[in-house]
């Protein structure tokens, strides 16, 4: 609480009619001076005095209660973060973080859970629409708890009315790699009982060589050998006129976040030579 002591004015006329009033008997003295009247200096004194009478001057004695300052906890739940442990470890970050802003009681704690049915983290939108009614001048900050992958920044944080500071917590382990299977280059079509290359890459922390298993429209996998972080042509032979679908699969890797990102897949169109 804060406590303050101050001289009020609350006229008996209003300010406008008193201002008047100041007004007509400021020029009737000056006048009186300007004609040598006596005792001129007590006059004005004395209409000093009448002027502050009327304006009702009074102790005012303040008690005010600060408002608390907001702070944001916003929890990512996107697909990304079903990813190993992440979940797990986000939800107890989420309940820690929570808790320790809650013993400062200088500030009112806003939390929230981003809709797990978004496509991709869109988590500044989650914290515009959770502060839309705080004053600018009362927010203390942000903290996202994600894996990292937001996908809605401002791309200028600096601008006038972007909401911050904002802090990112972000969960999983920094060092564990994954292995996954990147489309460098597709063509849209081919021309049917000839060959079109299909450009990939597998990225893996562990390098070296990596078998892929390469098949056409569900038909038996080739095998084809590819060194991991190089685009690699991989010959696929038209079969047929109209879509040929084209599935590209690695296998486990000794590192893996996920499996999902290990098979990639293409349609490539078939087409026949006319001329």
């Amino acid at each position: 609480m804060i406590e303050a002591v101050r001289i009020g004015f609350d006229p008996f006329l209003g300010w406008p009619v008193l201002w008047a009033v100041v007004a007509v008997a400021a020029l009737a003295w000056l006048a009186y001076v300007f004609l040598r009247g006596r005792a001129w200096l007590t006059r004005g004194l004395a209409l000093t005095l009448l002027a502050a009478a009327l304006s009702n001057p009074n102790l005012v004695h303040e008690e005010r209660e600060p408002l608390p300052s907001v702070a944001a906890v916003i929890l990512d739940r996107s697909e990304s973060m079903d990813i190993g442990d992440r979940a797990d470890a986000a939800r107890r970050a989420y309940d820690e973080v929570q808790a320790r802003l809650a013993e400062d009681p200088s500030l009112e704690v806003r939390v929230l859970e981003s809709d797990p049915n978004d496509d991709g983290s869109h988590l500044y939108s989650a914290l515009e629409g959770l502060m839309a009614d705080v004053p600018r001048d009362r927010i203390a900050g942000a903290i996202l708890i994600t894996d990292g992958q937001v996908h809605d920044v401002p791309d200028n944080p600096d601008a006038e009315g972007v909401i911050g500071p904002v802090h990112g917590l972000i969960v999983g382990d920094p060092d564990r790699g994954d292995r996954r299977v990147e489309l460098v280059e597709a063509p849209s079509f081919g021309i049917v009982g000839e060959t079109a290359d299909l450009i990939v890459k597998v990225e893996d922390p562990d390098g070296g060589e990596i078998d892929l298993d390469v098949s056409v429209n569900g038909g038996i996998p080739e095998r084809v050998r590819v060194t991991a972080g190089e685009p690699t042509p991989l010959p696929i032979k038209i079969e047929r006129r109209g879509e040929n679908i084209v599935v590209v699969e690695a296998p486990p890797g000794r590192q893996e976040l996920t499996m999902a990102n290990n098979r990639t897949a293409a349609s490539l169109a078939g087409v026949r030579d006319r001329l």
